[in-house]
């Protein structure tokens, strides 16, 4: 019922559209290239100076020039294997482990320092090897804004209206919403881009997103005492500051003095190293991949995941029992107030991989208790029969990713079902002056007469409003803001 009504709200959306600032565009394109351009000259300057395997003889004119098109995959992977800073990705082609210089992959080796680097666009000095990864991803990033938003993205700008009308999927796994031609999820944030969308005149736009929406949806459904405490009661300490919250809680549970405080300001370090627990550990990340996230050792990242769950007494048995419940079922209840489910596709596939595996066992293993005995029997099992290993690599695959859907889809579900209803209670107070024109994920954009407050307010409301009917123990929170132009 709740998804048959939102189609109206998602074709309200698609026919307003948004309002495009061409000349605005047209500008930033032509920024954006002069910078792609000194980037590149910059890489190409430290390769000539530093690197002469990797240039081109003098020419007629004296000059000597860099053989990499750092536009080549291929090419930047041969000189950056040749500098040993080249990491391997799992391929999704292949399936195989291989040689990648892709954003995400490189991203994972700089250092949190020089991770605020690109975050803040702050080109440096060639000085070490942080610095050539770094000012790479961001010749990359200038390329992408050169391309994805450049000047050929104009042409979804509509000839009559001057908006763009994107395309809406309406449901995807997790029940959250895509868009595309153009897409207007993936947007880049901050100024720029997002300013160049315009609102009509006499109006505004109502740029209203949730506050740490997941983050207070995983305390109410986790039950979790010390995260329904910090959303429900405040923190005069912190404030909304929830990462520095956990940061603190865990330094204390590790150090028993229950003065210490973590902030931004007192131990950066150590709140992004929280900050990326946050985020990773709901979502079923292992050690092994949050260690590139907080940039840590794996024996490290280790430690760090046990003290985060101490200073959270309750949370890791939560994420346990949720993982178990999807292995077990199959399925995943995305909220508890539609009761909708996901139905994992590979569910037959994995206990079909699990069962042929365990008949290779004798009797023998599955009575014994001996923990010793089962793995000396286990191991003679797999070097008879070689097939056993891939069989129980295939279960693995698959258990794991459900797992990890277990715990995202019931936070993500949620939020994007919350979201869905904020949206049909502001839907259902329309009128010729009131608008909206687009939503992503827990950000909600509409429009209106600047004057007219009690729209504005509506949406604060109904945002408000439609977290009690997911989160029964913990309110959500929303901010809103009125502005000529895309803000958030």
């Amino acid at each position: 019922r709740l998804e048959n009504k939102f189609t109206q709200v998602l074709s309200m959306i698609e026919i307003t559209g948004m309002k495009v600032d061409v000349l605005a565009w047209h500008k930033l394109y032509e920024s954006n290239k002069k910078i792609y351009e000194e980037r590149v000259r910059l890489l190409d300057e430290f390769v000539i100076k530093n690197y002469p395997k990797f240039t081109r003889g003098v020419d007629l004119f004296g000059d000597t020039s860099c053989i990499i098109q750092w536009s080549s995959p291929a090419q930047v992977i041969k000189f950056f294997r040749y500098l040993n800073i080249c990491p391997r990705e799992m391929s999704k082609q292949t399936k195989k482990m291989e040689w990648s210089v892709g954003a995400k992959a490189l991203f994972k080796t700089l250092t949190p320092e020089y991770k605020d680097y690109f975050y803040g666009d702050k080109w440096q000095e060639f000085n070490s090897k942080q610095d050539l990864i770094l000012n790479y991803l961001l010749m990359k990033k200038s390329a992408m804004l050169c391309t994805t938003f450049g000047k050929d993205w104009l042409k979804y700008v509509h000839p009559v209206t001057g908006k763009v009308h994107s395309s809406y999927k309406q449901y995807m796994i997790s029940s959250r919403l895509s868009s595309s031609n153009p897409n207007l999820q993936n947007i880049p944030k901050g100024e720029g881009f997002r300013h160049a969308f315009i609102s009509e005149k006499s109006y505004e736009f109502v740029n209203a997103d949730y506050s740490s929406q997941e983050s207070r949806i995983l305390a109410d459904i986790s039950n979790v005492p010390k995260l329904i405490d910090f959303f429900v009661n405040g923190n005069e300490l912190f404030g909304d500051d929830f990462h520095s919250y956990v940061a603190t809680l865990m330094e204390r549970a590790i150090t028993k003095d229950e003065t210490v405080i973590i902030t931004k300001k007192t131990n950066k370090k150590k709140r992004e190293i929280a900050k990326g627990l946050n985020f990773s550990l709901a979502y079923g990340g292992s050690a092994w991949s949050i260690q590139f996230t907080i940039s840590s050792s794996l024996e490290d990242t280790v430690q760090f995941i046990q003290n985060y769950y101490n200073a959270l007494p309750g949370l890791e048995q939560y994420f346990e029992s949720t993982k178990k419940l999807g292995v077990q079922r199959g399925w995943i209840e995305l909220d508890p107030y539609t009761k909708c489910r996901y139905y994992f596709p590979d569910f037959d596939k994995m206990n079909i991989a699990k069962d042929k595996a365990l008949s290779f066992y004798p009797e023998e293993y599955h009575n014994c208790r001996d923990k010793e005995k089962r793995k000396i029997i286990g191991d003679q099992v797999k070097a008879d029969y070689p097939e056993v290993s891939k069989l129980w690599k295939e279960y693995s695959i698959l258990k794991g990713k459900l797992e990890r859907r277990s715990l995202n889809l019931s936070i993500q579900g949620l939020a994007a079902k919350m979201t869905k209803l904020a949206l049909l209670f502001i839907y259902n107070n329309l009128n010729e002056h009131r608008f909206i024109v687009n939503t992503v994920h827990d950000e909600i954009i509409g429009q209106c007469n600047p004057k007219d407050e009690e729209f504005i307010n509506l949406f604060k409301g109904s945002m408000i409003l439609a977290g009690t009917y997911f989160c029964k123990k913990v309110p959500m929170a929303a901010e809103v803001e009125l502005a000529p132009y895309w803000k958030h």
